[in-house]
């Protein structure tokens, strides 16, 4: 595997966990507003 696979790898992995963490940002922060909307 050369090096520039390597940095393509790492290049899609930093997206990955960008993505994933909008995500999961995105989707904790609707269930907080659910769960407050819930208490109300």
């Amino acid at each position: 595997m050369g090096n520039w696979e390597l940095g393509i790898g790492d290049w899609a992995l930093e997206i990955g966990h960008w993505a994933w963490g909008m995500g999961h940002g995105a989707l904790g922060n609707w269930a907080l507003g659910m769960g407050v909307i819930g208490n109300w």
